[in-house]
């Protein structure tokens, strides 16, 4: 993509501007970034902008401590269904938000949800719609294009990039003299990404704790999850109210690959610390599975529980 022309902007006759300097999925060797993260686009004039991922940021900053990180680890059975010897390897968090294979799934599970639900969370965390069509009063019907990526300029004025693919030319000819049209679009399943950060984060607590839990909330997840991978296809998932109560918060990356950490968050407003799981520093989610952290002196003897 790196020096490759822009078409003139609607308006402009001829003004052509040559994108530079590609930082994103492929084009920049750090983990964990959107598939453009920025890039630079300079015109013949001199004049340029930096185009970068949108500012989502509340005001609100959060402190997270480091409790404990997980490693690796295979199990004797799939966490999620129970089925004995699982051979699939899991990425934890999604591969394209920065995650690395961290346990082993049955084939059954690794392969539904990542078609069910996990494109789902890609596409929230890369603030990207798909089903995009674009149609104009000069040209007879709609017309369909590739998924869309929402940025931002440096100036703060908001950019729709196509992530591949191209628009219709009688639609581009028609946006270049009269630079009105319509798009319609769906936005990302907040159901499917959810559940996708709940199965992430649930899998990361089997590594925290070294153990396919058995809490209540722990067997919940696992049904609930069960229940959105036999759906027949096509069939749009329920989440279920612990499913909705999760706090799911994302990073803009890069990633810090198998990095699987328990934080308590202390938010700069005053707020309650929790406790949640950090997923790659891509994603974090509040802590799924109940129980308790039963804190240790140097000698290993206990000295106190924390309710998670």
């Amino acid at each position: 993509m790196t020096g490759q022309e822009t078409p003139p902007v609607g308006g402009e006759p001829d003004r052509r501007w040559t994108i530079s300097d590609v930082h994103g999925r492929g084009s920049s060797p750090q983990k964990g970034l959107a598939t453009v993260h920025s890039m630079l686009l300079q015109a013949a004039d001199g004049s340029e902008f930096r185009l970068g991922r949108i500012d989502t940021s509340d005001g609100v900053e959060y402190k997270a401590e480091i409790v404990a990180v997980a490693e690796p680890r295979r199990f004797d059975c799939c966490p999620i269904c129970l089925a004995p010897d699982p051979s699939s390897d899991e990425h934890v968090p999604p591969k394209a938000v920065g995650g690395s294979i961290m346990t082993s799934t049955c084939q059954r599970c690794n392969n539904r949800f990542g078609s069910v639900l996990e494109r789902a969370l890609v596409d929230w965390w890369e603030d990207a719609v798909g089903s995009v069509s674009l149609s104009h009063e000069d040209v007879r019907g709609v017309r369909k294009t590739s998924r869309v990526l929402m940025r931002q300029k440096d100036s703060g004025e908001f950019v729709l990039f196509l992530d591949g693919g191209a628009i219709d030319p009688e639609i581009m000819q028609s946006m270049m003299t009269q630079p009105n049209f319509a798009m319609t679009y769906s936005p990302p399943d907040a159901r499917r990404y959810r559940l996708a950060a709940l199965k992430s984060a649930y899998l990361g607590a089997c590594l925290l704790i070294k153990s396919i839990p058995e809490t209540p909330e722990a067997v919940a997840i696992r049904a609930e999850l069960m229940e959105v991978r036999d759906l027949p296809p096509r069939t749009r998932p329920n989440a279920s109210a612990l499913c909705d109560r999760l706090s799911i918060t994302k990073s803009q990356g890069p990633a810090v690959p198998g990095e699987i950490a328990l934080v308590r968050t202390n938010p700069s407003d005053g707020g309650v610390p929790e406790f949640a799981i950090s997923l790659s520093r891509t994603l974090m989610v509040s802590w799924p599975i109940g129980g308790y952290l039963v804190s240790v002196d140097d000698k290993g003897n206990a000295i106190g529980t924390v309710q998670l």
